[in-house]
């Protein structure tokens, strides 16, 4: 249908279009996804229950949890501050706390209108045995207590103390953390520990995120030790293993490819021990690894990470 010079210059322009597409569209804007869950096919997921995972990964994997630890509780404290105040600075965490806030009033508000139904385990256990003298008497000696506890509501509002039991019970286990000068502390092998939760307004998945927030924390821990050579801080949280995954993953794809690059080139070289050959072969790896990203892109605005660590295996197949 074309002559062999119409369909070179054919293809050729194709290939330019194709690498203008690249160079404007696609490069610098492409999304790197390191998100596992991402990988899952669409169309089997719950979406029920793809919103409560989601819900739930993005509470516990936005926080970074720091233990600022030295021999005595005020350098501990004092060492705490610092890196509260460095992580501050930094200006990447939407959220930072040294001192735990209290917020009593907003539960007793959001639980107040339905005090009538809200029943404790404790109270539940009580009416269903049919122990209602016990339960007066219990209300009773809470009125004349001084230690009975809290009463968001006053006696008239409130005599059995319902919604105070009910809230007592909804209170997480706090553990071996004790609150100390209002902070958060905890006894370890002779040093004291105060905790400092730090949180990421994106997923912690993200690689972009992942490079700004990562070095921030280096930096604020080593900013640290320069100023408490004593201090010891314990940090956990989904992000640094997310960021130390991305970067093992990087240095896959590096290698792989390389090595791949490689073994290619020097087959080539032997096997026809000519340059143009060669050329060609590494055109047509170009001209591949352009089209499959420029699809990608346009299709689903993302790459998984892990497609890249498999198609940098591949190298040798798109050259046969």
């Amino acid at each position: 249908m074309f002559s062999r010079r119409a369909r070179f210059w054919l293809w050729s322009a194709t290939v330019a279009a194709l690498a203008a597409v690249f160079a404007f569209g696609v490069s610098g804007r492409m999304r790197v996804e390191t998100d596992i869950l991402a990988m899952l096919p669409q169309d089997e997921r719950d979406p029920a229950v793809e919103e409560a995972v989601r819900a739930l990964s993005d509470t516990t994997g936005q926080r970074t949890l720091f233990l600022i630890g030295a021999p005595e509780f005020a350098e501990a404290r004092d060492a705490a501050q610092a890196l509260h105040s460095a992580l501050q600075k930094s200006g990447v965490f939407a959220r930072l706390q040294l001192e735990p806030e209290y917020r009593g009033e907003a539960l007793t508000a959001q639980y107040a209108p339905y005090t009538s139904g809200l029943l404790s385990d404790t109270h539940r256990a009580l009416l269903l045995a049919g122990q209602t003298d016990r339960l007066i008497q219990e209300s009773l000696r809470n009125l004349y207590s001084p230690m009975s506890g809290p009463r968001p509501l006053t006696f008239a509002q409130d005599p059995f103390n319902l919604l105070g039991d009910f809230l007592r019970q909804q209170l997480p286990a706090a553990g071996r953390l004790q609150l100390r000068e209002g902070v958060l502390t905890v006894q370890h092998q002779e040093f004291d520990y105060v905790l400092v939760t730090a949180e990421i307004s994106g997923s912690p998945f993200s690689v972009e995120l992942q490079q700004r927030v990562e070095p921030a924390m280096v930096a604020a821990i080593d900013g640290l030790k320069s100023r408490h050579p004593t201090a010891q801080v314990l940090r956990s949280g989904v992000i640094r293993h997310a960021a130390a995954n991305s970067e093992r993953a990087t240095r896959e794809i590096k290698a792989f490819g390389s090595a791949s690059l490689i073994g290619v080139i020097l087959l080539v070289l032997l096997t026809f021990r000519a340059i143009r050959p060669l050329l060609l072969t590494l055109a047509s790896i170009g001209v591949g690894a352009m089209a499959g990203l420029t699809v990608c892109h346009f299709l689903f605005e993302k790459v998984h990470l892990v497609t890249l660590v498999f198609g940098s295996t591949l190298i040798g197949v798109s050259v046969d």
